[in-house]
Parts: structure tokens; C-alpha cells; sequence
């Protein structure tokens, strides 16, 4: 205990007497250190945000669409900022032709082509209506022309017909080889049991017991 008081004793009496002027002098220095701070802080402003142009990019930035042909637009069937597919209409610009009318079309000659690939035949009581169809109208009435002419080849059945003919002469060839293969086969039984008798005669000649003239015949 009496160590610890004289300890005590010294860090009073060396806390106990800071200087003079550090009391005077370090308040007024602290003192003007905040105030010009602060004085700063009002004067010098940085923002959070800063303003400057930017260009935002992605790996598939947008496409400019080119029409063939100028005009004002007369149906859009693509919402603003939708996704699209590659080959997909977007937009159909005015013309003479009624776009249900092309996409009709369209839809008929995927089915023509779907059924000719799978049963290589028509599509039964398919009318041909007036559409208005602008710049392939002529294209159209050709395949109307095209396909009128299929369907009455289809009607006169003239393949089936040459089919039914080839396969029937088919038919008449099989019963013809049988019939030869089988005289064939009666021939060669007849030719074996010749060669076989010759041979014996032959046989029978060199020992003198059968003529030469029976063996020749």
C-alpha cells in the first residue's frame, strides 16, 4: 500500500500541473481547425451523383429494320420491346394486298406440302376463293392452274392404272419361271439318267458285249 500511494503521489503531481499555454493555445487551434471545416464544407459541395453521357451496349445490340419498300405502316403484329425470332413479320407496310388473305395462302401451301411428301395425294373438295392478293396475285392463279391440272391427273388414275398392268405382267412372269424352272428341273432328271445309261453302254462296249452302232445311237 505505501508503493502505491508514492505512485500515486508522482502521477498527480505530473497530471496535476499540465502547462500553461497548451490550455490557452489548444483550444482556440482545435477551435479554428472545426470552424474552417465547416466553413469548407458550406463553400465545397461534391455531389453523389455526376452526370455524364453513357452509350449502354450488349452482346446482341438492336438491329435496324430495312422494308424493301417504303410506305407508311399499316399493321404492326410485334409489341414495343418484345422479343422476336429470326424470319419473323413484324410489321406490314400498306399495300394492295390483305395480309389475312397472303397468310391463308401461306397456311395452305404448308398443308399441300405436308400431305404430298407423306400420302402423295390431294387435299379432297379444296376451293380456290378470289383473294386479294397485290403483287402475287399472278403467282397465285398460276397455282390454281398448277394444281387443277394435278387433281385431273389424279382423277384419270392414269399411274395406278400402268401399276396395276405392270404388276399383273409381274405376276405372269413368276408363274412363267416356275413352270420353266420345273421343266428345267424334268430335264436335267432326263439328262442324268442318259448320261448315266451312256455310261454303262460305254461300259459294256469296250468288253465287246454292246455294238458300237447301239452306243452311238
Amino acid at each position: 500500500m505505501p508503493e502505491i500511494n508514492h505512485h500515486s503521489q508522482r502521477v498527480s503531481a505530473l497530471l496535476g500541473k499540465p502547462p500553461g499555454w497548451l490550455l490557452r493555445w489548444g483550444t482556440a487551434v482545435i477551435f479554428l481547425v472545426v470552424a474552417a471545416l465547416l466553413l469548407g464544407a458550406a463553400f465545397v459541395r461534391y455531389p453523389d451523383v455526376i452526370a455524364a453521357p453513357v452509350v449502354v451496349s450488349g452482346s446482341n445490340p438492336p438491329q435496324n429494320l430495312l422494308a424493301q419498300k417504303s410506305g407508311r405502316f399499316a399493321q404492326f403484329l410485334a409489341a414495343d420491346g418484345s422479343a422476336v425470332r429470326k424470319g419473323e413479320i413484324v410489321a406490314v407496310l400498306e399495300n394492295e394486298a390483305n395480309y389475312r388473305h397472303v397468310t391463308k395462302v401461306d397456311s395452305a401451301l404448308a398443308t399441300f406440302k405436308t400431305r404430298w411428301q407423306e400420302t402423295d395425294t390431294l387435299l379432297p373438295g379444296h376451293d380456290w376463293p378470289a383473294l386479294q392478293l397485290g403483287d402475287v396475285q399472278p403467282a397465285y392463279q398460276n397455282l390454281k392452274m398448277a394444281y387443277t391440272e394435278l387433281a385431273q391427273f389424279y382423277s384419270q388414275r392414269a399411274y395406278p392404272m400402268q401399276i396395276a398392268a405392270v404388276k399383273a405382267q409381274l405376276t405372269n412372269y413368276h408363274l412363267f419361271y416356275k413352270r420353266s424352272w420345273q421343266q428345267r428341273t424334268a430335264l436335267q432328271a432326263q439328262y442324268d439318267l442318259a448320261a448315266q445309261r451312256y455310261y454303262s453302254d460305254s461300259l459294256l462296249a469296250e468288253d465287246g458285249v454292246y455294238a458300237a452302232q447301239e452306243l452311238s445311237k
